[in-house]
Parts: C-alpha cells; structure tokens; sequence
C-alpha cells in the first residue's frame, strides 16, 4: 500500500513501471504526457522502463529522461542495422 506524504508517494521501494508506446514518430502527444510522469516515479525510487516502437536516442526529450537514474529504453521495432 502506498501512502501519499506530502508531494510524494511512499511505498516499497524496488518497484517497476513500464510505458509502452507505439507512436512512430519520435515524440509526439502521449510522449509529452508519460514523460512528464517519470521524474516523479524515479524520484520515489521506482524504475521505468519505456518500451517504443522506434527509438531515436539522439531526440533532447529521450537524452533528458536517461539522465534519470532507474531509467531505461527498449525499442520494440529494432531495425534492421541492430
């Protein structure tokens, strides 16, 4: 169970999240919106992995978010260079 204190949210630690996107451009709409939750989740101490259909490593937003500890990327679609 976890326990809203103050702006944060207590709870066991050694949780996992995953978002899973299939937009294919680089960033989009949803993109804006998951992105903005993961500082929070990482801060409780919560890993996040994203999983995506394409993945540009070089996009600023994708950059910003691995700077984030607990963070990690997974193309679903790898191509055919990989």
């Amino acid at each position: 169970m976890h326990v809203k204190t103050g702006d944060r949210i207590s709870g066991p630690r050694g949780k996992r999240v995953a978002i899973y996107s299939t937009c294919e451009d680089d960033w989009g709409g949803s993109e804006e919106l998951w992105a903005r939750s993961i500082p929070l989740l990482t801060r409780d101490g919560m890993e996040v992995t994203i999983f995506k259909s394409r993945l540009n490593p070089e996009h600023p937003e994708l950059r910003k978010l691995l700077q984030l500890p607990g963070v990690r990327l997974q193309e679903t679609t790898p191509t055919l260079t990989q």
